[in-house]
């Protein structure tokens, strides 16, 4: 029966639960149409002028986050907001939020089932702060089972140390070195140009000096198979309490089986977010992300050459431990080199497994969301597997590499020598640079110069904005909806939306930018033929070609060199004196001239000018660069060649325009700072013009009795400037004799010559011999 058509019925709600709900409602409404009303944008930073404004405001904004801090926190016992942060309030608002609708509709499914709501799950810690289960989502695709999970808060915001995702060099996390023979020292590594690319790595001399245990390098008899992962102890590592623990046991060890879990899809450089560890004692995994300020304890054990740390695959390892703990190893065997060395077809570990334990394992879980807390049964069992195994794989590969060398250790020794050299990788931060672009181009589908354009516009955009919201670049616009894009130049935000499909959250908060960068794409000119190939895009020169008219009076050489015994010097002042024409043209040529030539006075310096003259034997020269300051007369180039290189000065010139395109392009997407930039100079630029040029004016023209105004009082400067200029026009008198300009003063009667130039007498016109017929109307 309907309550609202049935007024007998007894209301649903008692009265005052009613009266309490209808008095917050209304004043929820009164509140949002007040702060509708509230200045935004450019207002509010001219009202935040006023004192008085922001004082209240700034008291309003206290007053809300107390607000907001103690209604979430009775929930949430992590949620806290902070002052004048937008975007993490912003962030920890829709968390929040999402948790508690997630509880709700939880709850809500539970009671419709008769079921009571399971507690348990609602009390998960990650970090230093503890917030609801995210709902689990499993996909099944080809045969395989996806495990993902919703709403989960970002790890990132717990972490004590600063995410830094700049281009700036990345420093080492290290602060003390365990285990060194050389101390702690962080030494910088610079290219060729001297400019600072990183670090050398801590342990490069403890890794030079590594030499395998002989126990390891000695045949030992059939291993014993370990029992299955149901029936081994498991340890779950959560608190700086329970590692110390693990750390006690880590040190009485010969062998460890080491393996991490990653992510990457919602954090630009990714972050660790497990750790298996597997010893005679049974296996070990600990929480990365709830102790992550507390793992670089761990370097003691990994450093230690005493204790062998056996790994699969650790490419990716050995930099994950370097970038989130400073943790480096010293003393590790990797069974994927391993596997090379033995030749064998499989060498994943799950090829591994099935050849030496007979297990067959799930990969299904490899690309799982593990920020998941808790960890489900099925994602805590892949985990151990992955080490669970690996101490029994080393020693079963180890007779293996023994016998395959018929008892000799040259193939043991070369797999602990590849292993060595994957350890002396050190972490360096993505870079991008201008043809970072260049990898999502596909020769197939050629580009314009407009595709282009927006393919490079959008990929820096997008590589810019990830940096900053420390998101992955294929979470904010995926790889092929950046290129689709790029591709098609929709016209109209309409386009856009239909091309990015699904449309993911951040393509959506941009959509404007997007269209709007497009559409400036679209202004570059078609003639432009920058983006044709990799070799187009850099800019090489093309190669010499050589014809029978390009040849001068000279015999006919070898095309691979010049020789060295036709010996002549008179050339080097030629060189002096034609090198300061042709010193502009920067020339590149692949190939030796045809008439260079020959003798030892080029061999004074191979470095000439810009270019260089390389001796490449058997008995040759070769040429790079432009003209040399060295040996020999001006060598010929042919007019084909000089056209190219003046073809090449002028695409060096249309890339250097379509960079300044691309800058103010990309200006739009950052809210016209470049462009307002501009503007707030050029204004400062001509306010000091006209300073100067009022105070030039004012001591030139300024009477005997006035005085000047203070420079910045502009308007009381412009006054005294025309009552200076009316005193002077009221007061000049000229003589026409001498042609002096006098000012004559009504107050003291003083006198001031303006000009003494005496002039000269005009010439007297004729008026006689004038015809005036020619003014006559004629009929």
């Amino acid at each position: 029966m309907s309550v609202t058509l049935n007024p007998e019925a007894p209301e649903f709600l008692p009265p005052e639960i009613s009266a309490t709900i209808e008095k917050g409602f209304v004043t929820m409404n009164k509140t949002i149409r007040l702060s509708n009303n509230l200045p935004v944008g450019g207002a509010y930073k001219q009202y935040q002028s006023v004192t008085d404004f922001d004082v209240v405001a700034q008291r309003f904004s206290h007053n809300m986050m107390f607000q907001l801090n103690s209604i979430f926190g009775t929930e949430l016992p992590s949620f806290k907001l902070k002052e004048n942060d937008f975007e993490y309030n912003m962030e920890r608002l829709i968390d929040a939020n999402d948790s508690i609708l997630d509880r709700i509709y939880t709850n809500i499914d539970c009671v419709n089932k008769g079921v009571e709501p399971n507690r348990q799950t609602d009390n998960a810690v990650l970090g230093p702060g503890g917030y609801y289960s995210p709902k689990i989502t499993k996909i099944q695709m080809d045969g395989r089972t996806f495990t993902a999970a919703r709403n989960i808060t970002r790890p990132q915001l717990f972490f004590k140390d600063r995410i830094d995702n700049t281009s700036a060099v990345w420093v080492p996390k290290i602060t003390e070195k365990p285990n060194n023979i050389k101390p702690l020292a962080l030494e910088a590594v610079y290219d060729e140009h001297g400019n600072h690319i990183g670090f050398k790595h801590p342990y490069l001399v403890e890794l030079s000096n590594f030499t395998p245990r002989p126990e390891w390098l000695a045949p030992a008899g059939a291993p014993t198979m370990p029992p299955p992962v149901e029936q081994t102890k498991i340890t779950m590592v959560s608190t700086e309490e329970q590692l110390d623990e693990l750390l006690k046991h880590l040190r009485s060890v010969e062998e460890i089986g080491v393996d991490l879990e990653h992510h990457s899809y919602r954090s630009y450089q990714g972050f660790t977010c497990l750790m298996q560890m597997t010893t005679y004692d049974g296996d070990f995994i600990v929480d990365a992300l709830a102790c992550r300020e507390h793992l670089h304890k761990l370097n003691e054990v990994f450093t230690n050459p005493n204790i062998l740390k056996i790994f699969h695959g650790s490419d990716s390892d050995v930099t994950w431990l370097q970038k989130d703990f400073g943790i480096y190893l010293v003393g590790m065997f990797d069974t994927f080199r391993a596997a090379k060395v033995l030749n064998m077809t499989g060498k994943s570990l799950a090829a591994l497994l099935k050849r030496y334990c007979g297990v067959d394992t799930d990969k299904s879980y490899q690309l799982a969301d593990w920020r998941l807390r808790p960890l489900t049964p099925d994602m805590v069992k892949y985990a151990r597997i992955d080490t669970h195994y690996l101490p029994y794989i080393w020693r079963r590969m180890r007779a293996d590499l023994l016998k395959a060398a018929s008892g000799d250790h040259n193939m043991l020794l070369k797999a602990f020598e590849l292993s060595k050299q994957v350890c002396r990788t050190t972490y360096n931060k993505p870079v991008t640079d201008e043809d970072s672009h260049l990898s999502l181009y596909q020769s197939n589908r050629p580009f314009n110069a407009q595709q282009m354009a927006a393919l490079r516009v959008l990929y820096r955009w997008r590589d810019e904005e990830a940096r900053k919201l420390d998101e992955s670049t294929t979470y904010l616009l995926p790889n092929h909806m950046l290129v689709a894009l790029a591709e098609n130049l929709p016209r109209d935000v309409q386009g856009v939306t239909a091309v990015c499909q699904p449309m993911p959250p951040f393509v959506k908060q941009n959509l404007d930018n997007i269209h709007k960068m497009i559409l400036s794409c679209r202004e570059i000119s078609l003639d432009s033929r920058l983006h044709v190939g990799l070799v187009a895009a850099r800019l090489q020169p093309p190669p010499v070609e050589y014809a029978v008219h390009d040849v001068g009076q000279h015999e006919d050489e070898d095309d691979e060199g010049v020789t060295e015994d036709a010996a002549g010097s008179s050339g080097l002042q030629a060189c002096h004196n034609l090198i300061q024409t042709t010193d502009s043209l920067d020339l590149t040529l692949e190939r030796p001239l045809k008439s260079e030539v020959r003798g030892p006075a080029i061999m004074q310096s191979p470095w000439c000018g810009r270019g260089r003259m390389v001796w490449n034997p058997p008995g040759m020269w070769r040429y790079y660069g432009p003209v040399p300051y060295y040996g020999g007369v001006r060598p010929f180039l042919p007019p084909y060649s000089r056209h190219n290189n003046y073809k090449i000065l002028g695409k060096e010139e249309e890339m250097r325009t379509l960079k300044e395109k691309e800058a103010k392009i990309l200006a739009i997407s950052k809210g016209n700072k470049i462009i307002q930039s501009e503007i707030l100079a050029k204004l400062e630029q001509i306010k000091a013009q006209v300073q100067m040029e009022q105070n030039t004016a004012a001591s030139d023209v300024a009477g005997p009795s006035s005085t000047l105004p203070p420079p910045h009082d502009h308007r009381q400067t412009t006054l005294n400037l025309i009552k200076t200029k009316i005193w002077t026009n009221k007061n000049r008198k000229i003589d026409r004799q001498s042609n002096v300009t006098t000012c004559q003063d009504e107050s003291d009667g003083s006198r001031i010559v303006s000009n003494t130039t005496p002039r000269q007498n005009p010439t007297p016109y004729n008026y006689n011999n004038t015809n005036y017929s020619k003014f006559r109307h004629q009929k």
